[in-house]
Parts: C-alpha cells; structure tokens; sequence
C-alpha cells in the first residue's frame, strides 16, 4: 500500500536534510506566527478606528438640529448605506440653518444616489448627489462627469453654487418651495 505522499517528503535519508528541514519549517512557523500577530494588530487598528467613526458620527448626530435629524431618520428607513451616508454628508458639508433643505433637494434631485445622471432636452447632463449639470456649471466649480460622481466632491460642489446662488439652480428647490436662500 505505502505511506501518503506528504508522508513520504517528510521520510530523509540523512541527518542533515532532516536538520534543513527543521531549520525551514521553524522558519515558516516563526513569518505564520508572525503575520498572526500582524493581522490581529491590523485588526485591532481597524477596531479602533471603527470605534472612533462611530463615536465621531455620533457626535455629528447629536449636533443635528431637529428638523435635519428628522430628514435623515426619513432616509434611514430606506436602510439603504450610500444614501444614509451622502444625507450624512451633505449635514456635515451644509450649515445648520440649510441642511434639513440641502438634503431635501439633494434626495429630491438623484435620491441621494452618487451615481445618478439624467440627459436633458438640450442635449446635456445632470450628475450625481445634486444633479449639477455640464452645460457649464460644472466647468464653473471645475469638474466633470467623473468628479460629479464623487459624493463628496459633488456635495462641496453644490455648497459652493449654492454660497453664490442659492436654491435658484435647482428645480427640485422649486418644487419644495424654497426661497432664493
């Protein structure tokens, strides 16, 4: 019958393969243990900085004022991560006095989806989180299709047009009826 073949590679002829072999194995036992070790540090960082998002999202929740908490509790029954997220976002981003509205529109325009586009009549596009459109304005806050895509780089964006303009550029604005600022 024989030995299994793993069996037989440990099987040496002479003393000095059989050190060779228990010189390599502890070395490879020692980079396991090692990278173990490293892993579970690595881990342990990742806790860490976990624990640290979390308690600083917590902050962040408590510094919402009423009406912007109960915009983002509205989305967080869509249990949906990304929007949840870019709701977050945008109540960082925004000032306390328009965050509840910013993130009105926002949902309104792409609900409150990162990747959204929309084609318009006139041939051009709408992009991302606060459907900012590349008939110009995009030029403007200098960026593109792929820029708009970028949540945070949109919602800056939006901050920025919405510093010079107000609620004029949006339509959704128009719909819920919010004032030029």
């Amino acid at each position: 019958m024989g030995l299994p073949k793993p069996v037989k590679l440990l099987i040496v002829s002479n003393k000095k393969q059989f050190l060779a072999i228990v010189f390599i194995f502890t070395i490879v036992l020692s980079l396991i243990v090692n990278m173990g070790t490293k892993i579970y540090e690595a881990d342990k960082l990742e806790a860490i900085k976990l624990h640290s998002i979390a308690a600083s999202n917590l902050r962040v929740k408590l510094a919402y004022s009423k009406a912007t908490h109960e915009v983002i509790k509205k989305i967080s029954k869509s249990k949906n991560a990304s929007r949840i997220k870019n709701a977050q976002t945008i109540a960082m981003v925004f000032p306390e006095e328009v965050r509840a509205d910013a993130i009105k529109v926002a949902n309104c325009e792409s609900s409150l989806l990162d990747h959204a586009s929309n084609r318009n009549r006139n041939g051009t596009h709408d992009w991302g989180i606060f459907q900012l459109n590349d008939g110009g304005t995009l030029q403007r806050l200098g960026g593109n299709a792929a820029k708009a895509k970028d949540p945070l780089w949109n919602i800056k964006a939006a901050y920025i047009l919405y510093q010079d303009r107000g609620w004029q550029p949006w339509v959704c604005a128009k719909s819920l009826n919010l004032g030029k600022r």
